[in-house]
């Protein structure tokens, strides 16, 4: 479903993320990538799906289960990996998070 609002790969992982409501830092460390990335990417997927803010993101996503099941959407299905064939489910189950910031991302 994201698909169809130009979300990109790892747009699709801070999502998922996102919909756990792992705060910035964290999905930073989880994704290798730098907390400003993530806050570029946060912005990049309110602004596309048209949400205020991150709360609103993470509640429609969670009401809408298919939003992120990646069914259809060729980012990630199948596997958690983010390769696979476009078909059947992604779902990323973010690993034990190791201790850094207060989760000040919300």
């Amino acid at each position: 479903m994201l698909r169809r609002f130009g979300i990109t790969a790892r747009e699709f992982e801070v999502a998922q993320l996102l919909t756990e409501r792992v705060a910035n830092k964290d999905i930073a460390v989880l994704l290798h990538i730098s907390p400003r990335t993530v806050e570029k990417h946060v912005a990049s997927l309110l602004r596309k799906t048209g949400h205020p803010d991150r709360t609103a993101f993470a509640t429609a996503t969670r009401t809408t289960p298919t939003l992120l099941t990646g069914t259809g959407m060729g980012i990630g299905a199948g596997t958690s990996s983010g390769t696979g064939t476009g078909t059947g489910t992604a779902r990323l189950t973010p690993p034990a998070l190791p201790a850094v910031g207060t989760g000040d991302g919300w």
